[in-house]
């Protein structure tokens, strides 16, 4: 019994001695494995402690997620489509195909509200794309006013414009103007318009007599103009304006109107065109300078298409404030 017990105890003490230096500090492997399992303690202690943190940030966190992708699906649903033209153009599309903003496969219907005290014609300006002759009808409380132009070489750069008769309007009312697909009874499905927006023009209160005059004269300095248009650099623009001029002097006139209501029509379409190839050629020297990285030069043009278009509510100098923003001139 004794041996057995005295054994033990020497096998213990001998142990002891082998796991222990000479200085009486612990070998290096049990330090090693004392200052691990220290560690893993510690790092179970802070997961138990941060654990229910991280998770709670993480669920606050995908339900924000969800939610903002939620309210911006709705958000999306929700938003309201123009229903009313003003002087503010509109640039969502509509008609039907790619890339349609609203689609409308056969009419889009818009209201103007003319609060004026004498008769007042309206153009209403806008930019076309994917149209064919006699495809799109704009009509005015019911009865037609005129066709939106066919596509050209440059139609998705253009901007055009339709003079809505004062007899199709109705002061102090809401007039429904609309856009309607006739081509579609034949297979022309595809159309848009967009960057929509109205001007009215009050008439010219005259006797016929003197409105015809005034008329002629308009049209005499509108052709002088457009004769002088490579002098100076404002000249096209002017003419065009006082072709424009003549055409709302004779809309005033009483039916039957003048041959010269047709030719102020026509001059300034000739003129219109003019401006539009102007347009498009100062906006590609534009773009070209800024792809070469030619700041000034590309600034120095913006300032030549205020000369050639002496006018803020020009449709080329809106569709250039456009591209200046968008080229972050």
């Amino acid at each position: 019994m004794g041996c057995s017990c005295t054994g033990v105890r020497s096998t213990s003490a001998e142990g002891a001695r082998e796991r222990t230096h000479a200085n009486g500090q612990p070998r290096a492997g049990d330090s090693q494995t004392h200052i691990v399992r220290g560690d893993v303690q510690r790092t179970r202690l802070l997961v138990r402690e941060l654990g229910p943190i991280a998770i709670f940030a993480l669920g606050i966190g995908a339900v924000l997620f969800l939610a903002h992708r939620f309210l911006g699906h709705r958000a999306g649903l929700l938003e309201f489509e123009p229903k009313a033209l003003s002087t503010e153009p509109i640039s969502a599309s509509f008609g039907f195909g790619r890339g349609v903003r609203f689609e409308h496969p056969m009419v889009k219907e818009f209201e103007v509200r003319l609060e004026a005290p004498l008769p007042c014609a309206l153009w209403i300006h806008f930019q076309s794309k994917d149209i064919s002759v006699g495809q799109i009808l704009v009509s005015a409380n019911g009865y037609r006013a005129g066709y939106v132009p066919a596509d050209g070489l440059r139609s998705a750069e253009l901007s055009h414009e339709l003079l809505i008769g004062a007899q199709l309007l109705r002061l102090g009312e809401v007039n429904r103007l609309a856009f309607v697909n006739e081509g579609a009874a034949h297979g022309k499905a595809v159309w848009r318009i967009w960057n929509l927006w109205a001007e009215a023009e009050p008439l010219p209160q005259m006797a016929p007599e003197q409105l015809s005059a005034e008329a002629e004269i308009a049209f005499r300095r509108g052709k002088l103009r457009f004769e002088q248009r490579e002098i100076g650099a404002p000249n096209r623009f002017l003419a065009w304006k006082d072709f424009r001029n003549a055409r709302l002097l004779m809309e005033a006139h009483p039916e039957p109107r003048p041959r010269l209501y047709d030719f102020a029509q026509q001059r300034m379409d000739d003129a219109q065109q003019e401006l539009d190839a102007l347009c498009a050629k100062l906006m590609l020297e534009i773009q070209r300078a800024v792809s070469q990285h030619k700041r000034a030069a590309a600034h120095a043009l913006f300032e030549r298409l205020n000369e050639y278009f002496p006018s803020s509510r020009s449709a080329c100098l809106l569709w250039a404030e456009r591209r200046r923003l968008e080229l972050g001139l």
